[in-house]
């Protein structure tokens, strides 16, 4: 436990400051975009969809890019003095992506 507990409280990059921002928003949606196209992970019978197939994984990637992207922006315009690479940790970076991940999935 003590081991688990010393990794979380070991420094960590802050990746998602406001000038990476649009870099890694236009990435997200980029890789979102191909995997869905290119690997199609759901069951999909295009002959239900209103809608073809490439413009549903344009959606789905810009709603995880455009969600990506305003939460970073809130979280760095809210947290700016909490937020520099002398205190950010590993356990800061697991709790702010699970939130994330969280918003992505109800958008």
């Amino acid at each position: 436990m003590k081991k688990i507990l010393s990794t979380l409280k070991q420094p960590y990059p802050y990746y998602t400051s406001n000038n990476k921002l649009l870099k890694l928003t236009g990435f997200i949606f980029i890789f979102v975009f191909l995997f869905l196209y290119f690997f199609k992970p759901f069951v999909v019978s295009e002959n239900e969809h209103k809608y073809s197939y490439v413009i549903i994984c344009l959606l789905h990637a810009l709603n995880a890019a455009f969600i990506f992207c305003v939460y970073f922006f809130i979280v760095n315009s809210l947290f700016k003095k909490l937020i520099t690479e002398e205190n950010w940790k590993v356990y800061k970076t697991i709790l702010i992506t699970s939130i994330l991940f969280l918003f992505i999935g109800f958008g």
